[in-house]
């Protein structure tokens, strides 16, 4: 295997495998076809219909206001978002009566208890769950006004704060948690992602270690911490951590994939193919699985094999540029001049400034 081949990049451990594009060839076009679309059982299709309702105007937003009564909690908040900011009387109408057991929930806990911040926690979790997250940081706030020691509060802000990626106050609500409840692990960790997206890879890994010791079966904790050692190359510690979630979570996706990153980078490509094949069986259509074990097969000089892998991650994702490129080195391997110069020349439709594939191409 030359130099010039692109390994994985650590962005595809942190954010997962490619979604599988829907396809639209035998929908009907325009409002109708998202009316059709809205029919289907499959729950992604509904979004999607949802998405493309908000361009057809009055028509749209009848069925957007439909969503609303979904059986989906999903479908549901997709289309609550989209509009909850809109002030027509029709739609306000749709949202008080969408939000009204919320607010009889709300109601009912200030006329039952004296815990009147136990109401305003539990509206605030209400919204977070339908990602009106500014409201819920109203309520979550509320809450703690009223006690000032409510550590569960001050978690669900922050939580609420870091999904509006702000992280430096989203930190500060996690530290006055476990403040007021120095045992809280959810509270660590939460402080731990939010230390990562910083890039402060010393204080997360303080943080999920420290979840760890508190909840020493938290798996993600685990998996935390083992991004954290791989960006810190500490490869073995990774390894290590990345094989804990996995006992505690036998079916970690993420968890397989990631440790076989490290493998390859420890150079154990056996390992890193035992684990790809693990991750591509419990996720069939990851393009990033499927083209991580055609460089591990490519670094053992199984051309053969890492070509099928190479060609299924295209077959996912069309426009991998890497997986094109590695498959025309493989290719060029086997003496097959015809592929490479072909895979070599698409590389460069896609990316037309990749001066390795100019100078693979300019080899023939």
């Amino acid at each position: 295997m030359t130099d010039n081949t692109e390994q994985p990049k650590q962005g595809d451990a942190v954010l997962g495998g490619l979604q599988p594009e829907l396809s639209d060839a035998a929908v009907l076009g325009g409002l109708q076809g998202a009316q059709q679309k809205y029919n289907s059982t499959q729950e992604s299709l509904r979004i999607v219909a949802i998405k493309q309702a908000v361009n057809y105007g009055e028509e749209g937003l009848d069925l957007i206001i439909k969503a609303l009564q979904d059986p989906s909690s999903q479908v549901q908040k997709v289309a609550y978002n989209f509009l909850k900011d809109k002030q027509s009387s029709q739609v306000q109408q749709a949202i008080r009566q969408f939000l009204q057991p919320i607010e009889e929930a709300f109601q009912e806990t200030l006329r039952l208890s004296n815990d009147h911040a136990l109401a305003y926690n539990n509206r605030g979790y209400a919204r977070y769950s339908l990602d009106d997250l500014t409201a819920a940081i109203e309520d979550y706030s509320q809450a703690i006004a009223i006690n000032p020691n409510y550590a569960w509060a001050y978690c669900r802000r922050g939580l609420a704060y870091y999904d509006l990626k702000d992280l430096t106050i989203a930190i500060e609500d996690y530290s006055q948690a476990i403040a007021i409840s120095p045992n809280y692990a959810v509270a660590y960790y939460n402080r731990a992602l939010a230390y990562y997206d910083l890039k402060n890879f010393t204080a997360a890994r303080e943080d999920y270690s420290k979840t760890i010791i508190l909840d020493p079966n938290y798996a993600n904790a685990y998996y935390g911490r083992g991004l954290v050692n791989y960006d810190l190359k500490d490869f073995t510690a990774a390894t290590e951590d990345y094989s804990q979630a996995i006992i505690f979570e036998p079916n970690y996706t993420s968890a397989y994939y990631n440790r076989a990153l490290v493998y390859s980078n420890l150079k154990d490509f056996t390992s890193a193919i035992a684990d790809y094949t693990q991750t591509i069986i419990l996720k069939p259509n990851y393009a990033n699985a499927y083209y991580g074990r055609g460089l591990a097969s490519h670094n053992l000089k199984d051309f053969t094999s890492a070509i099928a892998d190479y060609s299924q991650a295209i077959i996912l994702d069309p426009n991998y540029t890497n997986a094109y490129y590695n498959r025309a080195l493989a290719y060029y391997h086997l003496k097959n001049f015809t592929s490479a110069i072909e895979d070599y020349s698409k590389t460069l439709i896609l990316e037309p400034n990749y001066t390795n594939a100019y100078y693979g191409r300019q080899q023939f």
